[in-house]
């Protein structure tokens, strides 16, 4: 799990939604940064623990995980702050690099 500040990752993953959306298509976006920038890109103001780390912990996606946003076809696994704390928990196991492929593998994609 990479630190790379300024490398255009937010920007890249929020322009890929709102695209994806343009053209009709239901996006999930995940925030993996604990900034919460895509968080606060799509105007997510919350305070309760982010989605993404629920996902990445339980490695299951649940419905109150995810938050609508302003744009109809756009989801959004909000992360915050506690993100910062989950790689030291997760190092330790075994499947700490598959935890979010497990969390999306648990539900019924169209």
């Amino acid at each position: 799990m990479g630190h790379h500040a300024g490398a255009g990752a937010t920007t890249s993953a929020v322009n890929l939604a709102l695209g994806l959306a343009a053209f009709g298509r239901s996006v999930l976006l995940m925030d993996l940064d604990s900034q919460g920038h895509a968080s606060r890109a799509f105007g997510y103001t919350g305070t309760t623990r982010g989605g993404t780390e629920s996902a990445l912990r339980e490695a299951v996606i649940s419905r109150d995980m995810i938050v609508a946003t302003k744009v109809t076809e756009i989801y959004l696994a909000p992360s915050g702050p506690w993100l910062a704390d989950i790689e030291k928990e997760l190092a330790p196991m075994d499947d700490c690099y598959t935890r979010l492929y497990q969390a999306l593998a648990t539900q019924p994609w169209p």
